[in-house]
């Protein structure tokens, strides 16, 4: 998995992800791409859904 902060604050962080998903023979099955975000709120970390 690749990963990448492309933007940080304190109380959020935006992060790009890729992945490969494979078989047990080694043969890729897909790739994806995704963004997300990350936020404090009242003292907890979570993520949005967008």
């Amino acid at each position: 998995m690749l990963t990448n902060v492309v933007q940080a604050s304190p109380n959020k962080v935006h992060i790009d992800t890729k992945f490969t998903r494979y078989r047990k023979d080694g043969s890729q099955v897909a790739s994806y791409e995704s963004l997300y975000v990350l936020t404090k709120e009242e003292g907890r970390w979570g993520q949005i859904a967008v």
